[in-house]
């Protein structure tokens, strides 16, 4: 295109942009006839009888083509949808077929249809736009025959078929002014065809071929209307997706120039009946008079506008007007004119001749005009449907209003008459979700809706409405949110007195909005309509855990406690505000523990986070045989675990599992052990826990814990491990655990007085029974004498000799029983004096060597040089006190002593 644009003579109210123009296409033919346009492919028809192609994205590229020597004058040239397949027919009745695509094209000239003169041609719709056939077309003449036919590769034409003629009243052919046939949607198999003659349109429907369907052409839906004194045109629209242009959509409009204006309709294929008027909503449009725009700069006198348009093009918004000497838009919707511009101004200064008609790309949804002379523009739009979003709106179509608006304003001003709309008719429910949408006051429309007692359902809508579209701002309003939520509470509550039903709505409603609430007016809000159970669950939505419990401990109802209590502090959810809510455990677990030990314990278990040492007031509260008692009164699953002591069992998980080293849990832990009967788990505590293992109780506590309680046996793990072994020892002896008193007595292994100490006194306790030699002499017949059997046994597991154990027997025992041992221990001393005497005589030895060495020493002498100089400090040897060794190094005695105190000093 050139930069030399057309422009509109009357400006757009409100628009910077006008919403046409008619953009100058850069080349001028001259003397042109007829132009079409399909898939950017431009052909010209001059009146020498010559053809021109071009392409709209290319115009540089022309080709020029003879049609004929005998330059026969063109009468009309038809275009396929795709651009491939141009058919010329001549005032001769010559017919030729030029395919656009060969370089250079060449027309051919059709044989077989002689003597026909075209008026109009129907493409077959569904030809593959690689065809290089056309495909079935029907052809309309200029004496009312109809003809069906095909061509085929290189021109190759199918024999004509003739098919109807069309007679006026007084049986004269009528000419066939348009065609389009379809094979319908919903049946391939089945045809309509549509065609029109100067003052008729016929619509026929319903057989499989052409010679079926125009054997009951009297059973055609007809339209009549007086003739269009220029020329009866009729124009398809078929709206084709950008990305779809392979092929043409199925047609949806139409309009039709006649006598009368403008006779347009909509496509509707959806009738499943075979004979059915697809025709629809069809109305008649008179031409709209000139405005009169560019009229007045004419140098024509006494002009006149035309009042009959020549040519019409029907657009998704638009129709598009031509006459001789103007360009209309009429807009479908208002039936206003949208746009006009003169031609009078270009045609007197010489810049085109007359205008002779439009031409409508049907694949692209462009619309083409030219003149006889030197013009050929494009219709350009701008946002042609930018008025239609009001023209709904004053028609009170809101919903289509809507799909036009093109900003926010626009679509509030819709939004807010709708709205305004409803209300008026009383449909409150319907208008509230209007006002939602809408920029309107909030104060406003609340006041509204107020002062209407019938609109409260209305009322509650728009708030609903109102706190989803607020939710969607960003930054969000968290006052106007607080407000809105608040007001919905109370209206659904009042609701709810007159209406059972409302509970749903409340229960869903307060999941929505309750991080809006304030919960200090929500609570009394709730509370003072008596909707308890929506207090709990509202206080659990803000995880206000401690309402919830407080009430539920407060009701007797304990286990729903214990639940919510797990629930508000799921374990994989642990964090800080978690953490923080554990003071809830810690406060209610001493009344949880005293009437649920084992769900409590259970619950506490969950929960490693815990500070055990806080939950020591609540384990005190636990009562072991008042739960015992209650668990014989009722049925219990086998669960082992059920009949423990609660309190020990979760102390024990604490230390075993937890690991924890709080020495107030261990003393307890210990405590909780001793005051069982069985001291079997107390004994099993202390032996993994008593030194040298770590422990982390005070052992002091635990042995007055153990005495208090009289746990002997622990008090002697703990005697042992304190180091007190006598004291371990004598209460062994005392109930009478020799065994253990002899494990005792093994311990000390560094102090072997206190060894023999202690094995003496289980000695005393095995052999004389604890009894003195004097207590036994006086007693001679006591049943307490020793038994020389067991004492024998007792002295081979211990570390004493007979001889101190003798005294422990009565004086006149035999000394026959335990001969043998005494024997043992005097070849033993026997053998140790021998190895004495034989150490005393190496000593001996030793000494005498000694002796003769000394005196040797004091004849020994040495030779040193006065020169000769300390072999560590290096001064003078002779200045200082020294030692001189028999290899003849010498030292100063006090260099000797530094290097004996600090090696390698020199």
């Amino acid at each position: 295109h050139s930069t030399e644009d057309v422009r509109m003579a009357q400006p757009q109210q409100d628009e910077d942009e006008p919403m046409f123009s008619l953009v100058k296409f850069d080349y001028s033919p001259k003397r042109v006839r007829q132009m079409v346009v399909s898939s950017n492919i431009i052909a010209l028809a001059t009146e020498t009888g010559r053809l021109i192609l071009t392409d709209t994205d290319h115009p540089e590229e022309v080709q020029d083509i003879e049609l004929s020597p005998k330059q026969d004058q063109i009468h009309q040239i038809f275009l396929d949808p795709h651009g491939k397949h141009l058919l010329i027919s001549t005032e001769t009745g010559d017919n030729y077929i030029l395919y656009t695509q060969t370089r250079p094209a060449r027309p051919k000239l059709l044989t077989k249809f002689k003597q026909l003169v075209c008026n109009c041609v129907a493409w077959d719709r569904l030809n593959p736009e690689n065809s290089l056939t056309t495909g079935e077309i029907l052809l309309g003449s200029n004496k009312g025959m109809l003809f069906e036919t095909a061509i085929e590769k290189d021109g190759k034409e199918k024999p004509l078929k003739p098919l109807y003629t069309f007679p006026d009243e007084n049986g004269r052919a009528v000419p066939i002014m348009n065609l389009l046939y379809e094979r319908l949607p919903t049946d391939s198999s089945k045809l309509f065809v549509l065609l029109t003659t100067p003052t008729k349109l016929v619509q026929l429907s319903g057989a499989e071929t052409f010679d079926k369907l125009f054997e009951n052409v009297t059973k055609a839906y007809v339209t009549e209307f007086p003739p269009n004194p220029n020329h009866p045109e009729l124009q398809i629209l078929s709206i084709t997706p950008p990305n779809k242009r392979s092929y043409q959509a199925l047609p949806s409009n139409f309009a039709w120039l006649t006598g009368s204006g403008i006779y347009y309709g909509n496509f509707t294929f959806s009738a499943q009946q075979a004979r059915e008027k697809f025709l629809t909503e069809c109305n008649l449009l008179q031409y709209p008079e000139s405005t009169g725009a560019g009229t007045r700069t004419s140098t024509i006198s006494n002009y006149k506008p035309s009042l009959t348009p020549i040519s019409i093009t029907l657009t998704q918004y638009h129709f598009i007007l031509l006459y001789p000497d103007r360009f209309q838009a009429i807009c479908r919707l208002s039936h206003l004119i949208d746009y006009e511009y003169s031609f009078i101004k270009m045609i007197d200064q010489k810049q085109s001749g007359p205008i002779k008609g439009l031409a409508y790309d049907v694949m692209n949804q462009r619309t083409w005009g030219f003149s006889d002379d030197k013009l050929i523009f494009e219709v350009d739009m701008c946002r042609p449907n930018r008025n239609w979003w009001s023209i709904h709106l004053q028609k009170q179509n809101y919903d289509e209003a809507l799909k036009y608006c093109e900003n926010e304003l626009q679509r509030q001003e819709v939004v807010r008459a709708h709205a305004d709309h409803l209300f008026d008719k009383k449909e409150f429910v319907a208008a509230a979700k209007r006002y939602a949408q809408s920029s309107a006051p909030f104060e406003e429309v609340a006041l509204q809706f107020v002062q209407n007692d019938a609109s409260r359902d209305g009322l509650k809508q728009y708030l609903l409405g109102k706190l989803e579209v607020i939710s969607t701002q960003k930054p969000q309003s968290k006052e106007k949110m607080t407000v809105i939520c608040t007001w919905l509470l109370e209206i659904s509550l009042s609701k709810l007195n007159e209406d059972p039903n409302e509970i749903k709505f409340l229960n869903h409603i307060l999941k929505q909005i309750h991080s809006f609430l304030i919960p200090a007016t929500t609570y009394e809000l709730l509370s003072s309509h008596g909707r308890i159970d929506q207090l709990l669950e509202y206080a659990k939505l803000i995880k206000d855990f401690e309402k919830v419990v407080a009430y539920q401990v407060q009701q007797g109802d304990f286990e729903k406690a214990i639940e919510t209590l797990a629930n508000a502090h799921v374990p994989a959810q642990m964090g800080a505000q978690a953490r923080g809510n554990y003071n809830l455990f810690y406060k209610y677990s001493p009344i949880l523990m005293q009437t649920k030990p084992f769900e409590t314990a259970e619950l506490l278990m969950k929960f490693p986070g815990l500070d055990p040492k806080k939950l020591i007031p609540a384990l005190m509260r636990y009562d072991n045989k008042e739960y015992q008692e209650s668990i014989k009164k009722t049925l219990r699953p086998q669960n082992a675990e059920i009949y423990e002591n609660q309190a020990i069992r979760y102390t024990k998980f604490c230390v075993e599992h937890l690991k924890t080293n709080d020495p107030a849990i261990h003393n307890y832990l210990l405590y909780l052990y001793a005051q069982q009967d069985d001291e079997s788990d107390l004994l099993d505590f202390l032996n993994r826990t008593l030194p040298p293992a770590m422990n982390y109780y005070d052992i002091k506590y635990a042995l007055r814990v153990c005495t208090k309680h009289r746990k002997q046996k622990s008090c002697i793990l703990i005697y042992s491990a304190m180091g007190l072994y006598e004291e371990a020892l004598e209460l062994a002896l005392e109930i009478g655990d020799v065994e253990l008193a002899q494990s005792i007595a093994a311990k000390p292994e560094d102090d072997k007085h206190l060894k023999k100490k202690l094995w003496l006194k289980i000695a005393k306790q095995v052999v004389g029974h604890g009894k003195t030699e004097q207590e036994i002499e006086e007693n001679p017949s006591s049943d307490q004498r020793s038994d020389i059997k067991k004492a024998m046994e007792f002295l081979k597991k211990s570390e004493l000799k007979i001889e101190d154990i003798l005294p422990f027997f009565k004086n006149f025992s035999v000394i026959d029983d335990f001969k043998v041992e005494i024997c043992e221990s005097l070849e033993d001393y026997n053998k140790r004096i021998k190895e004495l005497i034989a150490v005393m005589d190496e000593a001996t030895k030793s000494a005498d060597l000694i002796r003769l060495d000394i005196k040797n020493l004091r004849y020994r002498y040495g030779v040193i040089n006065p020169t000769q100089r300390c072999d560590l400090c290096n001064h003078l040897l002779l200045t200082k006190q020294f030692y001189l060794f028999p290899c003849q190094h010498g030292y100063h005695a006090t260099c000797l002593q530094n290097e004996s105190l600090h090696p390698g000093v020199y």
